[in-house]
């Protein structure tokens, strides 16, 4: 996801707008639902698995000042990892009575959201309005009860190269990021699925990270344990997560090697800093790699047996076998991973044939994390292919939301008038909005959900309140402006939390099910079910009202 103060430039206008939160439950039958149906999320519990939460958020407390957060799990800290209530070896656990305790006291609660975005998440999953005027910024689900999962995502750059020559450990996604630890992840899982069965509540698990790369086929590791804790047989417990804010871009290649034959990858490089070169083949396979950039040509490295890596001026190279991608990798396949560290130019990844049964690859230009302003820029100039899924947004199981445009004109907390331009008009698709199919030819995104220029739950003192121009109101930072597919996915998340209360049996196929026959199209959706949209558009009053049919 993304602040609007990173996107492009905000021009001032001459005519308000609407609230944004209150009119995307309009919008998509959220209100009408709960006064027909009498849902509000009460008997679920939401997990968010994430980067923290900031417990003495009005919007995240009950009527008389305790947390709705249940249990912590940090991740992050693992000092806690052998306490006896601890039966998963890592981490730090928290329970509700020590955050009561220290919002009663008003010391800090502890569990922390730095950045923010897990508040935001929460706030427009089940945030219950506190702070707002008249609650008017209450999420979807206000009276759906938290658990909260810490992750820290941030790898040392040594990792990359200890993998290469052996480590247990694994390059993971396109970025350096972002690092998926799949054992954390899977307890993250756990814990969120233990404590809402010691509750003996439906849950619906809400993860918004990842960038591109991984073999978006939907059986990575990672997807595997999605779709194994959420299968189709497993009632009352989903998965929900967005499809990626990296757009329709030309990010993305695909094609055959044939045996002997050769494919040249020509990438135009227009930032500066490191540009991730993902590729993914079978494990049947063996390619050979040149790499050419605008200051040297190198190799052909030949296929290692396991791992290797190689580096050059303007390069690094890793190559991993299956029985080093021990964390995200389809069983069997193999990973080839460039990270283009010179000047901007032309360079050229080139794939030989030296054994091929398949041949198939799948390659992803990832993020530049020192110059995300320039992602757009860079791109594959030949053998493009539509997609921009990350990795766990292709299990099977998944429910995957897309974003749509709710509004490009807002009043700033100051009460100047805004704008955004250029990425779309209302009901359009959002421009970054990540796009299928998956590598196996499956569409990808569920459905799509009105989340961009969204208002929600900000950390107090989190990175995106400090951002002055995407506050709300003047109110100690409380809510401000959020967007794109990790705002999307909280909306559905809060809606699928709704349809677990009105039917807590229901399975996550049975609710993607739902989700996808009851989603509307127009002349923005076009012909549905597609790449882009999925199904269409989220119609949270028709899902709601298919759930508590009985059956």
């Amino acid at each position: 996801m993304r602040i609007v103060w990173l996107a492009a430039a905000l021009l001032l206008i001459g005519a308000p707008s609407a609230e944004s939160l209150d009119e995307a439950r309009r919008l998509t039958g959220v209100d009408r639902a709960r006064a027909d149906f009498g849902v509000t999320g009460r008997g679920v519990v939401i997990g968010v698995i994430d980067r923290g939460m900031d417990a003495t958020h009005p919007g995240l407390r009950n009527a008389d000042g305790t947390s709705r957060i249940l249990a912590v799990l940090d991740l992050t800290d693992d000092t806690g990892a052998k306490a006896e209530d601890n039966p998963w070896g890592v981490g730090t656990i928290h329970r509700k009575a020590a955050i009561d305790k220290a919002l009663k006291a008003g010391t800090k609660p502890p569990i922390v959201d730095l950045e923010g975005r897990g508040t935001a998440s929460a706030g427009l999953a089940c945030g219950g309005g506190g702070g707002s005027k008249d609650g008017r910024y209450r999420g979807v689900a206000p009276n759906a009860q938290l658990l909260v999962v810490r992750l820290k995502l941030d790898p040392p750059p040594e990792e990359i190269a200890k993998i290469a020559e052996g480590d247990e450990r694994e390059i993971t996604d396109a970025g350096k990021d972002v690092w998926f630890d799949l054992r954390r992840l899977r307890v993250a899982m756990h814990f969120c699925i233990a404590e809402a069965k010691q509750v003996g509540r439906p849950l619906v698990m809400l993860m918004n990270f990842g960038q591109l790369g991984g073999p978006t086929d939907g059986g990575s590791k990672l997807c595997r344990v999605i779709d194994e804790l959420t299968g189709p047989d497993v009632p009352g417990r989903v998965f929900v997560t967005g499809s990626s804010d990296k757009g329709d871009r030309k990010n993305r290649a695909s094609g055959r090697v044939t045996q002997g034959g050769r494919v040249v990858l020509p990438i135009k490089k227009e930032s500066y800093g490191e540009v991730i070169v993902d590729i993914w083949y079978p494990g049947t396979d063996r390619f050979d790699v040149s790499i050419k950039t605008p200051k040297d040509d190198a190799g052909p490295f030949k296929a290692p047996k396991t791992g290797k890596s190689e580096y050059g001026n303007w390069f690094q190279y890793y190559h991993l076998a299956s029985s080093r991608n021990q964390i995200l990798t389809l069983g069997g396949k193999r990973q080839i991973r460039v990270d283009l560290i010179g000047q901007p130019g032309r360079y050229e990844i080139t794939l030989h044939g030296a054994k091929v049964q398949g041949g198939r690859f799948d390659a992803f230009i990832g993020p530049n994390p020192e110059n995300p302003m320039h992602e757009p820029f860079n791109k594959f100039l030949k053998h493009q292919v539509p997609g921009s899924l990350w990795d766990g947004a292709s299990a099977r199981s998944a429910i995957v939301a897309g974003c749509y445009i709710l509004r490009n004109e807002w009043r700033s907390h100051a009460g100047r008038a805004l704008a955004q331009m250029g990425e779309g008009k209302p009901g359009e698709i959002w421009l970054g909005s990540g796009v299928g199919p998956t590598a196996d030819g499956r569409h990808g995104v569920t459905l799509c959900a009105p989340a961009d220029r969204i208002v929600t739950a900000y950390a107090a003192g989190g990175d995106w309140a400090k951002a002055r121009r995407n506050l709300i109101s003047n109110d100690g930072g409380l809510y401000g402006l959020s967007s794109g597919t990790t705002a999307a996915a909280a909306f559905t998340a809060g809606v699928v939390a709704l349809m677990l209360e009105a039917d807590p049996k229901l399975s996550a196929a049975k609710v993607k099910r739902i989700l996808q026959e009851s989603a509307t199209r127009d002349k923005h959706t076009g012909n549905v079910p597609n790449a882009v949209w999925g199904h269409g558009k989220l119609d949270a009053y028709a899902a709601i009202a298919a759930a508590a049919k009985p059956r």
